[in-house]
């Protein structure tokens, strides 16, 4: 039983290997992505406008410590 824990102990470590080329991605998908990730944010911001406790948030729409709520 030590030689077989004694052989597994003096193995080489094996060479991590190198990630894949990354392929070239294309515009639409760029854009359906960009979109997509746009109307979560619109969404959740009407979610949080539509639930809001806080007077701020709800009628003032004061959301200073979440994304700019100026982008779109």
């Amino acid at each position: 039983m030590r030689k077989a824990m004694k052989a597994k102990a003096k193995k080489p470590a094996t060479k991590a290997k190198r990630p894949a080329a990354r392929k070239p991605i294309d515009a639409t998908t760029v854009a359906t992505v960009w979109h997509t990730m746009q109307t979560i944010c619109k969404e959740m911001r009407h979610l949080v406008d539509r639930t809001a406790q806080n007077y701020l948030i709800g009628q003032l729409h004061d959301r200073a410590p979440s994304s700019p709520s100026r982008i779109w």
